[in-house]
C-alpha cells in the first residue's frame, strides 16, 4: 500500500522555522521568496554588504548563490526585528 507524500508546501510549515512559520502572512512570505530568487549575483552582494553592522559577521559568513542563505540574513532581520510585514518605516 503506497503512501501519499506530504507536498512541498507541507514539508516547509513542518521543516523551517523563522520566515517560513505561521506568524506571517502567505503573500508576505512569497514575497520574500520571489525577491531572493529575483536577485542577480551582484544585487546580493550588495545586500550582504547592506547587513554589515546590523547582522553579526559570524552570520554574514554564507554563499551568495545559495537562495537557502539568502533567505537567512532574511530571516535573521526579521527575528531582531529590523524587517517587518508591518511596520514599513
Amino acid at each position: 500500500m503506497a503512501v501519499a507524500s506530504p507536498s512541498l508546501a507541507t514539508l516547509a510549515r513542518q521543516t523551517l522555522t523563522g520566515i517560513m512559520n505561521y506568524q506571517h502572512s502567505e503573500v508576505f512570505k512569497g514575497f520574500n521568496i520571489n525577491f531572493v530568487k529575483s536577485l542577480l549575483k551582484d544585487e546580493r552582494a550588495a545586500f550582504r554588504y547592506w547587513c554589515l553592522d546590523i547582522i553579526p559577521r559570524a552570520n554574514l559568513d554564507i554563499s551568495i548563490d545559495d537562495d537557502g542563505d539568502i533567505l537567512k540574513l532574511i530571516e535573521f532581520l526579521q527575528n531582531d526585528n529590523k524587517l517587518s510585514s508591518t511596520d514599513t518605516s
